[in-house]
């Protein structure tokens, strides 16, 4: 005999329940869609959060490139003298994001965690 596990669907598609899962409250959200399990709410929350981290990773992506295009060589370790200031700007907002990402990993990892031990 094997247990099967409840599966929890997000509701990402629905764009009406995605209006009101900003505008609500946590509490304020499952009674007005009472059909619906906190288990939804947060499966919902954590889609959410694997597309947060897919943004930063986009991001950091175009900021490379942008690094690249202004950089003098194929390490990207040096500007092109018209690009100083640009090249600047680029290579710490990379340093920046890097920095996001890794923080929202660690969210990320902190939310599993609790939820196994939930289980």
């Amino acid at each position: 005999q094997t247990c099967a596990l409840p599966i929890y669907m997000d509701f990402l598609d629905d764009e009406d329940k995605m209006r009101d899962y900003f505008k609500l409250t946590k509490d304020e959200f499952l009674k007005s869609y009472s059909y619906l399990k906190e288990e939804d709410y947060d499966a919902t929350t954590k889609a959410l959060q694997v597309s947060k981290l897919s943004i930063l990773k986009e991001l950091l992506e175009q900021t490379e490139h942008n690094i690249a295009c202004y950089s003098d060589n194929y390490l990207c370790s040096k500007p092109k003298k018209q690009y100083v200031k640009q090249w600047s700007k680029e290579t710490r907002k990379a340093e920046v994001i890097k920095s996001m990402i890794k923080d929202e990993k660690e969210r990320n990892k902190n939310i599993s965690e609790a939820e196994r031990r939930e289980m």
